[in-house]
C-alpha cells in the first residue's frame, strides 16, 4: 500500500514539474515576442528619425544594418519598414 502511495506521489510530482516546464516555456515565448515587438518599434523610430530630413544616406543604411543585427531582427522583420522609404 505504501509503495502505491509513493508511486502516485511520484507521478503527481512529475506531472507538476511537466506543467511548470510547459508554463515556463509559454512565459519565455511571450517575453521573447514582446521584446521583439519593442525592438521593431525602436528600429522603426530610428528609421523615421533618419528619414525626417527627406533622405537616408549610405552611412545611415549601414547603421541600420548594424542596429538590425544588434536588435536581433531579420530582414523579414524590417522589410516592410524599408519598403516605405524605397518608393
Amino acid at each position: 500500500m505504501v509503495d502505491i502511495v509513493v508511486a502516485i506521489l511520484f507521478i503527481n510530482h512529475l506531472s507538476i514539474n511537466k506543467c511548470m516546464g510547459i508554463f515556463q516555456a509559454i512565459i519565455t515565448k511571450y517575453k521573447d515576442a514582446k521584446q521583439k515587438t519593442l525592438n521593431k518599434k525602436e528600429f522603426k523610430g530610428a528609421l523615421l528619425k533618419a528619414a525626417s530630413d527627406g533622405k537616408i544616406t549610405v552611412n545611415e543604411i549601414e547603421e541600420f544594418d548594424k542596429k538590425k543585427s544588434e536588435l536581433g531582427l531579420t530582414e523579414e522583420d524590417v522589410k516592410h519598414m524599408k519598403a516605405l522609404f524605397e518608393k
